[in-house]
């Protein structure tokens, strides 16, 4: 069983490899197919993609920005305007635009914000590029916000340098301000212990003025009887002076003399003056005693107005030193003052302050070059571009190479017929039941997606039209050079997938090593999808996309050429082989009769 097994197997490799295209398709096929895909995918990132710049003024941050940017795996092309770097953008010239504000600068006033305008129906690499672009940016902003934290420490370091100074003066004026107050203290416990105070209660200068007055009075009354003395004194004299006469007056004049002179009036003065004397006295005594407890409180003062004299220079002293410190503590506060000011203007001279400011100086923000749409539409002129290639290919392949295996493929080269009609019924007949399906793709996108198809319908038609034409002729290239409808499936499905790998649907251009994203920009799906994206997303008429469009009909010229070119060489080889076969035949039915003949001789000869 196993014996019949293997030869099963080995008849069926044999019938698989019987055509030299056959085996060439099932061995090189998949190695060239994975031979392409490692060159194009053997990368790391993305390289060779343009960038547009454009601000209206270019700052030295704007600038850095910049070098920044074409320092990573970007060539920078600068723009005269915006919308001129956005119209670049939808030709496919540049993959992103970054817009930098005028007079880009790193402010406390606010954040200037860094705009992206990118194409969205390129998934596989806006973001890709976004992110690199960002990362490229970051390390800018980074290096700003590094700069500018720098800047703030080394203000701390000049604000605690200028404290560091600052606090020695302020503990030397604490040191001074105790010692002040201290003094101060001193001074005032002095100024308590001044005694001042006068007992006026003690000095009764009512009474010593009453005393005073009452002596007047006295010394007024002794005057008055000093006075009467003075006055009888008189008398007395002059009763001298009469007992003078006395002696030789006559008795009357001695009676009337004597009645003049009372002696007894003398006693009575002299007892008056005696009594007013004592009072005087007594009263001057009294006086005396108050002046002398007077003199005594005055003395007192005397003694504690001199050691209030003593504290006075005591306390002029330290108001001296008071001064000095005062002035010190000025002198230091106007110190601390010119550190303060000096701090301020080292805050002030910040131009960076807030923290959001210092950590994200720039902030980004992406915009479309077209109004945001879905996903589907996105990617739509790439499924449109994908399913027209496999389609149109399998299809036209099958049906050469059904048309080659079928029993009229030998009368079809013998018929008057010509070899352009040939490959053009097959080419119209792959043509109308292309478009029959993509008519249905689109009116269904157009009516139930919403991909607004019909806003542009004769270029999208017209594109639409020049890939089915090429499509069909590279599908009918590998119909002629298949001889199985095995083979030809899976030449069909290489040759496909080829121009898929090669495309920026699974990989972006960019990303390949350049020799090859140079020869895959040619690419005729690349050209397709991208002139459907113009046509669907961005609305370019016809007009605008004549390049391209011109070279799709140059690539269904040279294809239509070479099917020519194929079919006019097959159809040679086939003649040729039926006709050697037909000879082959002959000579052999010749050789059949010879030898039947010889036998017959033979046989004739022996009997």
């Amino acid at each position: 069983m196993i014996r019949q097994t293997l030869k099963i197997i080995n008849k069926n490799l044999k019938l698989l490899l019987r055509s030299r295209s056959s085996a060439l398709i099932f061995i090189l096929g998949p190695l060239l197919l994975i031979m392409l895909v490692g060159f194009a995918f053997n990368s790391i990132g993305t390289r060779n993609m343009d960038i547009g710049i454009y601000s209206e003024s270019y700052s030295e941050v704007t600038l850095s920005f910049v070098k920044e940017i074409a320092d990573g795996p970007f060539r920078t092309l600068q723009f005269k305007s915006e919308e001129t770097c956005i119209e670049n953008i939808k030709k496919g010239t540049v993959t992103a635009c970054v817009i930098f504000p005028p007079d880009l600068d790193i402010t406390d006033t606010n954040i200037e914000e860094i705009m992206f305008y990118v194409d969205y129906s390129k998934l596989n690499v806006v973001w890709q590029v976004m992110d690199r672009i960002k990362k490229q940016l970051t390390k800018a902003s980074d290096s700003f916000s590094l700069d500018l934290t720098n800047v703030l420490l080394t203000s701390l370091d000049t604000v605690q340098d200028h404290a560091n100074k600052t606090y020695p003066i302020i503990s030397d004026s604490r040191s001074r301000s105790d010692l002040l107050v201290s003094q101060i203290k001193q001074s005032s416990g002095s100024m308590d212990g001044i005694d001042l105070d006068l007992d006026m209660s003690s000095l009764d200068f009512d009474d010593v003025k009453l005393e005073i007055g009452t002596l007047k009075h006295s010394v007024a009354a002794m005057y008055d009887g000093l006075d009467k003395m003075y006055k009888k004194a008189k008398d007395l004299n002059n009763y001298g002076l009469s007992q003078a006469l006395l002696c030789t007056a006559t008795p009357e004049e001695e009676t009337s003399l004597r009645a003049k002179l009372d002696f007894n009036q003398v006693g009575v003065f002299k007892s008056d003056i005696d009594d007013d004397y004592s009072s005087a006295l007594s009263k001057l005594n009294y006086s005396y005693n108050k002046v002398a407890d007077i003199e005594k409180e005055i003395n007192d003062l005397d003694r504690r107005l001199s050691s209030g004299e003593s504290l006075r220079d005591e306390l002029q002293s330290n108001l001296s030193k008071t001064i000095t410190l005062v002035d010190v503590n000025n002198q230091n506060l106007a110190l601390i003052k010119n550190r303060i000011a000096k701090i301020e203007s080292v805050i002030d001279g910040l131009e960076v302050k807030d923290a959001e400011n210092i950590v994200t100086p720039i902030s980004t923000n992406i915009k479309p070059v077209i109004a945001e749409k879905t996903n589907l539409m996105y990617l739509f002129p790439n499924l449109v571009t994908l399913v027209t290639l496999f389609m149109c290919v399998l299809l036209a392949a099958t049906i050469v190479v059904t048309e080659k295996k079928s029993t009229a493929y030998f009368r079809n080269f013998i018929s008057p017929s010509s070899d352009f009609n040939f490959i053009i019924a097959s080419y119209l007949t792959n043509l109308l039941l292309m478009l029959m399906q993509v008519g249905v793709i689109l009116f269904i996108a157009n009516y139930y997606f919403q991909t607004h198809v019909s806003a542009n319908l004769f270029a999208i038609s017209l594109i639409l039209f020049l890939l089915i034409t090429l499509f069909t002729l590279i599908g009918m290239f590998v119909g002629f050079i298949m001889n199985s409808q095995d083979t030809v499936t899976i030449g069909a499905i290489v040759v496909s997938s080829i121009m898929l790998f090669m495309s920026d649907m699974i990989m972006p251009l960019e990303s390949m090593p350049a020799y090859i994203s140079n020869i895959a920009s040619y690419n005729p799906f690349i050209i397709g999808s991208d002139l459907l994206k113009k046509a669907i997303l961005f609305q370019k008429p016809a007009g605008e996309l004549s390049s391209d469009i011109t070279l799709l009909i140059v690539y269904s010229v040279m294809m239509f050429l070479i099917v020519m070119l194929i079919q006019w060489l097959i159809k040679k080889q086939k003649i040729g082989k039926y006709a050697n076969r037909y000879v082959m035949k002959k000579e052999r039915k010749k050789w059949h009769r010879l030898v039947a003949f010889s036998e017959d001789v033979e046989k004739e000869l022996d009997g």
